[in-house]
């Protein structure tokens, strides 16, 4: 799986308001960001980037419109955000992924598990070999322990 290449709509079943009427805002990276990319932000920078596995990110949502920050610093645009229960893209999905925490692998794709673990929200619904629902309201680990 890669990065997106160009905007793109994804399917959402409801999402959530920030602000009432408005979605929160994050200043963007010095990085083009598409809309219906899937964003983090880095620990210690505050600035929006595409999500990716790593160690220092936190998912914030879903890019609501294109920001092409690619030629200016870092924080001289700001890319709006939302959460919801979107349908995203995981290689190789399949039903028993409902239940389990996705991950972030890149703008466009999540995994279940993944070495830096960064959730994006838990799987609620099984699309097809390739797209699930994540709700990426709920965040919350659970424990495979009896």
């Amino acid at each position: 799986m890669a990065d997106s290449t160009a905007n793109q709509v994804r399917s959402c079943k409801t999402t959530h308001v920030f602000h009432p009427g408005n979605s929160l805002t994050y200043p963007a990276g010095a990085i083009h960001i598409y809309k219906g990319d899937l964003l983090m932000v880095l620990k210690g920078t505050g600035y929006a980037v595409l999500a990716a596995n790593s160690a220092l990110g936190q998912f914030i949502g879903v890019a609501e419109a294109e920001c092409d920050n690619s030629g200016g610093s870092a924080g001289d645009l700001s890319v709006a955000v939302r959460k919801g229960i979107y349908k995203i893209l995981k290689g190789t999905a399949a039903v028993t992924d409902i239940g389990v925490m996705a991950t972030a692998v890149d703008s466009d794709t999540v995994a279940t598990g993944g070495t830096k673990n960064v959730a994006v929200g838990r799987i609620i619904g099984f699309v097809s070999t390739t797209h699930v629902w994540v709700d990426m309201y709920d965040l919350t680990p659970t424990s495979e322990a009896t």
